[in-house]
């Protein structure tokens, strides 16, 4: 047995950029099985990420795709996820690559789940980065200093980008404060000591000076500078990228390696989070008064599976917004004791109109649930597979794609229910014509290509039934294939098959 999974979603809603990694799964997935190799695919679930997730309404989008699931699951709320993550945990603790420690970071000042590191907004959709006016002040040899206080809170240190070669103390409006390297600033800047009060500050005037400011995007308040203690992971090595497959470019993975740190933060020092129900997991795992980052926590779904199935995940299908997210997966990988996923299918972008990310934050979504229902399952599949979004990193966004599926796949029903019985078809030649050029477009993973390869083949044909056996056994076939697209228009031209076939026993 062979497995697949897709990324655990973090919201039960989906809409079509949220589908298409299922869809392609579905598609790879029905295709292989119909060449001989036995695969399962496997539903993850993020129950424990935001209150806002409905398993129910999540395994009916899953259902409403009519994705060939077996019904096997797996989930980060299962008491047996939370063995195998207390152990893997713990052995890379005591391997040192996790570790307890005193680290810089930008927190919400309204205490939303905000964590970002120094350097890695790029990465975080809940955080935006402008240049905006902002207190300070100007040190001789370091020039303007960042002070973006909150009240009552204590200066620990000025944070600078680069290495520092001048005194380790010097004086400030702030007083006296010791200077050290932060990567990833992008100017000198005041951290605080969290949850440490000083009021003696608040009255202090400083100048105002342009400079970047980190905002959280639900508040629109500037991210705190502070200095905590957190878990954090190092992966010390570069990840493992031959596993991908799709149309971004190893350079650009690369590149995206490059600007993560290796060291990261997976928990927050805090026993409250909005929205993040992952206290009871740390209690259970060991760590203690620390809330695990639930993006690293939902990371050993694969390996979990991996281990639970006893084989290596024959394909992982994500999308290509979760960038920093694929590469800490592969990095933890590689620290686990066996390999855990052959190939990880990175979807690229689906945009919409205004050629933005599809995205609920970006109000320009189009939901699962209004497509199926306005235009049918095999339209929205048939839109999905022409994105053609593991060869072709994005697709804007267009109604008349949908029109135009909707319309071939009334066209071709329409053509079976009038087709009549027929002694030869000469369908043989155009189907061995379209199983080269499938094995061809699939083997590149160009869904567009093997569809129209299969939608070139219906186009032309009768409709007429054959009453010839190896026609028959051709035309069922090829059927076989549509129903990797379009399960629902296949099952219903086989429908109309069987019928016309048993009428004509019946004479």
């Amino acid at each position: 047995m062979q497995y697949s999974i897709s990324s655990p979603g973090s919201s039960s809603f989906f809409h079509l950029g949220t589908a298409i990694p299922f869809i392609y799964q579905d598609i790879l997935c029905r295709y292989d099985c119909l060449k001989g190799q036995n695969y399962q695919q496997v539903i993850a679930l993020n129950e424990l990420g935001l209150r806002s997730f409905d398993t129910n309404e999540y395994l009916a989008n899953i259902n409403r795709m009519h994705i060939n699931w077996s019904g096997t699951k797996i989930s980060d709320s299962d008491q047996n996820f939370y063995e195998f993550c207390k152990i893997q945990i713990n052995n890379l603790i005591t391997k040192g690559y996790i570790q307890k420690l005193a680290v810089s970071v930008f927190i919400c000042p309204n205490d939303r789940q905000i964590f970002l590191s120094p350097g890695e907004n790029h990465y975080l959709k809940l955080v935006k980065k402008q240049k905006k006016a902002v207190p300070g002040f100007f040190v001789a040899n370091l020039g303007w200093v960042c002070a973006l206080k909150k009240d009552n809170l204590r200066p620990a240190f000025i944070g600078v980008p680069n290495k520092w070669l001048g005194p380790l103390h010097i004086e400030t409006p702030l007083g006296k404060l010791k200077v050290k390297t932060v990567s990833g600033l992008q100017t000198p800047t005041v951290f605080y000591q969290e949850n440490v009060s000083n009021s003696s500050i608040n009255n202090i005037e400083l100048d105002i000076h342009e400079s970047t400011t980190y905002q959280c995007k639900f508040c629109n308040q500037n991210l705190i500078p502070v200095e905590t203690t957190a878990w954090t992971i190092d992966f010390v090595n570069s990840p493992d990228m031959s596993c991908l497959q799709g149309v971004i470019p190893s350079k650009h993975w690369k590149t995206v390696a490059d600007e993560i740190s290796n060291k990261q933060i997976i928990t927050r020092n805090r026993e409250q989070g909005t929205g993040i129900q992952t206290l009871e997991i740390n209690r259970q795992i060991g760590l203690k008064n620390s809330i695990l980052d639930p993006e690293f926590y939902i990371q050993f779904l694969v390996p979990y599976l991996a281990m639970k199935s006893t084989t290596t995940i024959k394909s992982f299908f994500i999308s290509e917004v979760n960038q920093k997210y694929i590469v800490n997966s592969l990095r933890l990988y590689q620290l686990l004791p066996k390999k855990i996923v052959d190939r990880v299918y990175v979807v690229g972008i689906l945009m919409g109109e205004d050629h933005q990310t599809m995205r609920k934050s970006n109000k320009n979504v189009v939901g699962l649930q209004e497509t199926v229902e306005r235009y049918g399952l095999d339209a929205m599949r048939i839109f999905a597979a022409k994105a053609n979004l593991l060869v072709r990193q994005s697709r804007v966004f267009n109604n008349s794609d949908l029109k135009g599926a909707k319309k071939f796949v009334k066209n071709l029903i329409w053509k079976f229910e009038h087709g009549s019985l027929n002694d030869q078809c000469n369908i043989h030649e155009k189907f061995k014509l379209l199983s080269n050029r499938l094995d061809t477009k699939m083997t590149r993973l160009d869904f567009s290509g093997a569809l129209a390869a299969v939608q070139d083949f219906f186009k032309k044909y009768s409709g007429d039934i054959p009453l010839n056996k190896d026609e028959q056994e051709d035309l069922f076939k090829a059927c076989d294939y549509l129903e990797c697209f379009c399960p629902d228009l296949a099952q219903k031209i086989k429908k109309c098959l069987y019928s016309k076939l048993r009428e004509k026993e019946k004479l």
